[in-house]
């Protein structure tokens, strides 16, 4: 009886819930400038949403919210419109540049360059604050980071050291992913791809945007011509493509995930560094999207009802619980279902 319930509660909400999906948005912080932006995926619909930042680097999306570093020694977030611009942490740093949130776990990642020399984290309010990294742990100059959350990994490039390393979340275990052997450089941003396993990242000095195997296998150049001190790295997966910033070119540009049909989104902007993207006004954690491979299968949307139903367990399918309160309801199903038709939210 329950199997029958369970099928005829999801065909009647893949029935009626097709919403259309709200617009999708680029958003990216320009250093020089100053200032926080979106525009829609084409580059129209250029909005500046706040100014007066200080030399703002990374950017990050968790939940409603963006999070960024400014290299004047804040890390700050902000509504998504840009509104209600606050203060987390503000003491005890040096070059902050690099941040990455996880909704779920409550925490905020952030590196800090120059004399620090430090990965830390803590809680979303700025509390909390933990050492994971340092000089010890092999830092240099920690930059640019990423998260694994389905794997527990935190994922850093470090320009002086050249490479892209990763650890446990708590800091614990760290490993190469790729080295100056590999042929990095000057690493700058980039982007995990969780369901092919895969990374992109940019290189300032040889002026490329990479592509790797997450083993560290696989290597190779797909971006060669046009880049002009490129910085930080977005995959919108839904799309077949990413889009990076192109900070010595004042230009956000867009390819697909092979590194061909380059074009130019956005021209004559002051000092685009870091990018995220943001599809409709979903979360950046997918509801519903157990595996995190950036999108929600059938078979996820029947194990989030029959989690539901309390025929299995949330612990295997945390993302089921969008509100983190431990169970799972009618609305957050109806949540990944809207995740199956429209997509999920582009992932840091």
């Amino acid at each position: 009886m329950k199997r029958i319930l369970s099928a005829g509660l999801l065909l009647a909400m893949l029935a009626v819930w097709a919403a259309p999906a709200a617009a999708d948005k680029l958003y990216w912080v320009d250093g020089s400038a100053g200032s926080l932006n979106r525009a829609n995926l084409d580059g129209s619909q250029l909005e500046q949403l706040a100014v007066n930042l200080n030399n703002p680097q990374q950017l990050a999306v968790g939940g409603d919210k963006l999070y960024w570093a400014e290299y004047g020694n804040k890390i700050r977030r902000a509504n998504l419109d840009g509104s209600n611009v606050e203060d987390l942490i503000a003491a005890d740093l040096v070059g902050p540049h690099g941040v990455a949130v996880d909704t779920a776990g409550g925490k905020i990642y952030f590196s800090d360059t120059q004399d620090m020399r430090k990965i830390r984290r803590a809680n979303l309010d700025g509390s909390g604050v933990q050492v994971l990294l340092t000089a010890s742990s092999g830092l240099i100059s920690p930059e640019w980071l990423a998260l694994d959350l389905p794997n527990g990994k935190l994922y850093w490039s470090d320009d002086e050291t050249h490479k892209l390393q990763r650890s446990n979340l708590d800091g614990s275990g760290v490993e190469d992913v790729l080295t100056g052997a590999d042929g990095l450089v000057t690493p700058e941003g980039f982007a995990l791809d969780l369901g092919g396993r895969r990374v992109f990242w940019a290189d300032s000095s040889t002026q490329t945007i990479g592509r790797a195997n997450l083993d560290g296998s696989g290597v190779q150049d797909i971006v060669t011509q046009g880049l002009n001190d490129p910085e930080m790295i977005v995959l919108d997966g839904a799309h077949g493509a990413m889009y990076w910033t192109n900070a010595g070119a004042g230009s956000i540009q867009r390819a697909t995930l092979d590194g061909t049909a380059v074009t130019d989104v956005l021209t004559h902007l002051p000092d685009p560094v870091g990018i995220v993207l943001v599809t409709g006004d979903a979360p950046a954690v997918c509801p519903g999207d157990c595996d995190g491979n950036g999108m929600v299968a059938v078979t996820e949307l029947i194990r989030a009802v029959n989690i539901l139903l309390g025929d299995t367990p949330l612990s295997s399918c945390t993302a089921a619980d969008g509100n983190g309160d431990g169970m799972v309801e009618v609305g957050e199903v109806v949540a990944a279902v809207n995740a199956t038709l429209n997509g999920c939210a582009g992932a840091p």
